[in-house]
């Protein structure tokens, strides 16, 4: 609520009226979920490049270092199912926006939502059974999980459109770069950090895990980029619409956002993790991220205010 509220500070009353909150808070819903769902998976491919390298550690250190990452992919699991559960509610977010259209008739309002909604209700429950198995130690639910979670990126396949499948594409980056270090932060360094090893070894640990982090940050942030781009050109359709229109001024706030994480993230990349390897060098990190995470919730607030808006028109 204080982002939304944050948010709406900055937009004029002109702006104000363009949004459409019921479907504004429905996509925002939708973008937790994605970000839960996408940040556990994206932890989980994170965590299997690691297998090899703990495997390299003196035995004392593995045998107490082993468990500590059990309990991590569990706490991993639980967020993809918050996740997954999350996917549900937007679902009845949705039909209860549509209730409005129908008339009141429920009947009605189900069907008049989008057959990419239909696709997503439809894998929530196998992901939510998915992660369930994984939270319980399963590894065969961390790989159906893998499974449905891709099926839940190009979802919106079944509408037959490929031109609509950049938008979620993108949002599924995001999704996996930054939500994977939301539970980086919220469920491994709480963990780790709390090991009885050395403090050398604690350095150790973090700097191995951002490490193997890195590039998948790096490649869904370029992904990102050049799918925000694309897709913002597709939506506002010619260039003077970024500021003569209201979608165009939300996506200025949105990019000044972006570019706060981006930042913060380069700084990250460039200052702090080469001094990892520390255990102060790992406090530093955890309270650097936590700033990526705040921006991070901010953007996903202008984001669900922007996809309620209607694209700017061509002008005659």
């Amino acid at each position: 609520m204080a982002a939304y509220t944050l948010v709406a500070a900055t937009m004029p009353g002109d702006l104000l009226s363009a949004v459409k909150w019921a479907k504004a808070g429905s996509k925002f819903t939708g973008f937790l979920a994605s970000f839960a769902v996408f940040g556990a998976l994206g932890f989980r491919l994170v965590r299997l490049r690691m297998q090899d390298w703990l495997r390299t550690m003196e035995s004392d250190t593995a045998i107490v270092i082993g468990p500590a990452f059990q309990r991590v992919d569990h706490r991993a699991a639980a967020i993809g199912e918050i996740g997954a559960c999350l996917l549900v509610v937007e679902f009845a977010m949705i039909v209860w926006r549509n209730m409005a259209a129908s008339h009141g008739d429920m009947f009605a309002a189900v069907q008049l939502a989008d057959s990419e909604d239909y696709a997503q209700l439809i894998l929530a429950p196998g992901l939510i059974i998915a992660f369930w198995l994984a939270a319980k130690g399963h590894r065969g639910g961390w790989k159906a999980a893998l499974v449905l979670g891709g099926a839940l990126a190009i979802r919106h396949l079944v509408t037959g459109r490929w031109r609509a499948l950049i938008n979620p594409l993108h949002g599924a980056s995001a999704a996996l770069w930054l939500g994977t270090l939301f539970v980086i932060v919220v469920a491994a360094l709480p963990v780790i950090m709390k090991e009885p090893v050395t403090r050398a070894t604690l350095g150790s640990l973090v700097a191995g895990l951002m490490a193997r982090f890195s590039p998948l940050a790096l490649f869904s942030a370029g992904f990102v980029g050049l799918s925000g781009l694309l897709t913002s050109w597709l939506h506002l359709k010619y260039f003077a619409a970024l500021w003569t229109t209201p979608y165009g001024r939300v996506l200025i706030i949105k990019l000044v956002f972006v570019a706060c994480i981006l930042v913060m993230g380069a700084l990250n990349w460039r200052r702090v993790l080469p001094k990892l390897g520390t255990v102060e060098g790992a406090g530093t990190l955890r309270r650097a991220s936590w700033w990526e995470l705040v921006f991070t919730l901010i953007v996903l607030v202008v984001t669900a205010v922007l996809v309620s808006m209607p694209s700017p028109k061509l002008p005659a």
